[in-house]
């Protein structure tokens, strides 16, 4: 019996190291940060962040009304960097055209100094950074995160350095190769894994399996992505009149689109992780789910969007 025990426990040990290693995650690491924010009070991170020496960085994200009272270790997590942010601008329209209500904002959430909510359009996902591009001025640095992740201390600070060494480039941490087909094919975890290694195409690649910059045809938002208005034409970017519904769902790939630069994921351990508490909630309202369903691979939003503008992703 002991020996069958320690068999499991060397194997159980070696998997997780494997995952690891592969992922660039540390799950028992993530799961302790993420129970220490919620030791921190909002209000007072905010003051902290207020009164301290802050980057020039912009920070923009949005969220639907269901998410919005779970919204604080995200934002926990983003006042506390290592090259903390001059705004975190929460995006937030009056009525969400997703969910068909209207936004109810905590007192929490109100009347702080770095975090601001910002009253605007409804652009879809696409809200969480579109409103900040189209205000601010053209060589502003502004970081797009999504509302359902943990964000590591030195996102930013590593995003950053990033950015001044590729001025002329969107970078992020993970990004995709579209397809030759332009069709968004779902993998099985051995198929990702495999076609991830390779760094192939139409899967997830990551910078914590890089040694050099990679070229990619879209950078996904959910890792935290950094560009400057001047990078895109704003006024066919925030043009959605007459476009596909997918449009409107699909944000990374429209942004992509409309990209004008190059789109690099940087070398260094990914910027953030999935929270690990309240999944439920982020599970049931999750874009993929949307995005990447149903059985019909050329009716995924995705797809469609690739097809649309398939002369801007790379041969």
């Amino acid at each position: 019996m002991l020996p069958t025990l320690l068999v499991a426990g060397m194997l159980s040990i070696a998997g997780y190291g494997l995952f690891c290693r592969l992922e660039g995650r540390q799950p028992a690491r993530e799961i302790l940060y993420e129970l220490t924010l919620g030791r921190h009070e909002l209000r007072d991170l905010d003051a902290t962040a207020a009164a301290t020496e802050r980057s020039d960085l912009i920070v923009g994200l949005t969220t639907i009304p269901s998410r919005l009272p779970f919204l604080l270790p995200t934002l926990k997590s983003l006042l506390l960097q290592t090259a903390p942010p001059r705004k975190i601008l929460l995006h937030l329209p009056k009525h969400s055209r997703r969910e068909q209500v209207e936004y109810s904002v905590p007192e929490e959430l109100q009347k702080l100094e770095v975090i601001q909510i910002v009253e605007c359009p409804d652009w879809g996902p696409a809200t969480k950074i579109l409103p900040a591009l189209i205000d601010s001025d053209p060589n502003q640095r502004i970081v797009a995160v999504d509302d359902d992740r943990i964000y590591r201390p030195t996102l930013l600070e590593d995003l950053l350095a990033a950015s001044v060494r590729h001025p002329d480039a969107a970078v992020g941490c993970y990004g995709l190769i579209v397809p030759l087909d332009r069709v968004d094919r779902r993998r099985g975890l051995i198929g990702r894994t495999v076609a991830g290694l390779r760094f192939g195409r139409g899967v997830s690649l990551r910078g914590s399996r890089l040694r050099h910059p990679l070229a990619v045809d879209i950078l996904h938002g959910y890792g935290g992505v950094m560009v400057r208005p001047r990078l895109f034409d704003l006024d066919r970017l925030a043009d959605l009149q007459g476009a596909p519904d997918a449009a409107w769902l699909e944000d990374d790939t429209w942004f992509a689109a409309h990209c004008r630069v190059p789109k690099l994921i940087v070398p260094g351990k990914p910027g953030s992780f999935p929270r690990y508490f309240g999944r439920r909630i982020y599970r049931a309202s999750r874009l993929g789910a949307h995005n990447r369903g149903g059985a019909d691979p050329e009716r995924r939003n995705t797809t469609v969007l690739m097809r649309m503008f398939s002369d801007r992703w790379m041969p």
